[in-house]
């Protein structure tokens, strides 16, 4: 099981990035549940964009996450671009304690999105993203299956 997880990380890894346009690749880093670490995103087009987050699970070890949205509306407030997006994401974390060995999460999610620009050179994007998903918990007693959730707050830099 953890080998697949590992080998369908890789691919989705490696496959989003060919498929972004080009100058709509971004890198940064998101604090939230299951995880915080670094993410990176890859616009496909003007609706459709992939990520992928590496950190630390707050449990006390490391995840990896991937995902993609999709853009539903846009809206402005003043000069600032919003747009707000729903999509799906699966997460795998390993522990490094004795009572949980491993976690794997798989949420439906919605995100509010402010894209903004310095001096009109850089651009960002800030989000936030929530969504309520299932989890299953591995440990030494057997799998656990319920309810669980994800959230993340996150900045991104487009290169």
């Amino acid at each position: 099981m953890k080998k697949a997880l590992i080998v369908l990380a890789l691919i989705v890894l490696v496959v989003v990035p060919v498929m972004a346009k080009k100058g709509a690749t971004a890198i940064g880093g998101e604090a939230g549940y299951p995880a915080t670490g670094v993410t990176f995103r890859f616009d496909m087009n003007d609706k459709l964009n992939g990520f992928a987050t590496a950190g630390f699970w707050y449990y006390g070890g490391i995840e990896a996450l991937v995902g993609a949205e999709y853009k539903v509306a846009q809206f402005k407030i003043g000069d600032e671009d919003f747009y707000v997006c729903v999509g799906g994401e699966a997460g795998a974390m390993i522990a490094f304690n004795k009572d949980v060995k491993a976690k794997v999460v798989a949420a439906a999610e919605g995100s509010l999105n402010w894209d903004f620009s310095i001096n009109n050179k850089s651009d960002f994007t800030v989000y936030l993203r929530l969504g309520p998903g299932v989890g299953f918990t591995f440990t030494d007693d057997g799998v656990k299956i319920g309810p669980d959730f994800i959230g993340a707050l996150g900045l991104v830099y487009y290169f």
